[in-house]
């Protein structure tokens, strides 16, 4: 009879946390970023990032800031579509459970500029209307007439003390009116 090992006891704080914030919505051509950064591991080691795509449409415009590492990737969806994916992280002895990331991608919404106001009906060719030359406007001034500014009135300053002030008699008072 063959014994089987016993289970390794850790008395230690835990395995790593993944936690990842990225957007549950977005459109085709945007940035999309999954930021881990909030991710941590309770004994303070350091941790390695594990992103996996499990589903949707194939991610094939994707960036990673030098700065961030792989804490932040990000990508460009190209075609609408649920994208799903997965991270974990280890920090060299045990890794986090797993975290799914589903992003629904709707297409972008297509901008048309608009039609010249004379165009012709849509089965006929657009005539692009013709630019009129505009005359210059009149030479701006080159000088302007000097406007009469009258001189201030300047009045004496009243004489101010700390904490005293000046009666209609003249007299000074005290804060408490001393």
């Amino acid at each position: 009879m063959q014994r089987s090992p016993e289970p390794a006891v850790t008395n230690g704080p835990g395995p790593p946390v993944a936690i990842v914030v990225a957007p549950t919505h977005a459109l085709t051509g945007t940035l999309v970023a999954m930021d881990a950064r909030q991710s941590y591991d309770p004994a303070g080691g350091r941790l390695t990032y594990r992103w996996r795509q499990t589903g949707g449409p194939r991610v094939t415009k994707y960036s990673i800031d030098e700065r961030l590492g792989d804490t932040v990737p990000a990508f460009t969806p190209e075609e609408p579509g649920l994208y799903s994916f997965s991270m974990s992280v280890f920090n060299g002895t045990i890794g986090s459970e797993p975290i799914d990331i589903d992003v629904e991608v709707a297409a972008a919404p297509l901008v048309t500029p608009p039609s010249p106001v004379d165009s012709e009906p849509e089965s006929g060719p657009r005539r692009v209307p013709e630019l009129t030359p505009r005359p210059n406007p009149a030479p701006a001034p080159t000088s302007f007439p000097k406007p009469e500014i009258e001189p201030m009135k300047v009045r004496p300053a009243a004489r101010v003390l700390h904490g005293a002030r000046r009666t209609r008699g003249g007299g000074e008072t005290g804060i408490n009116g001393n």
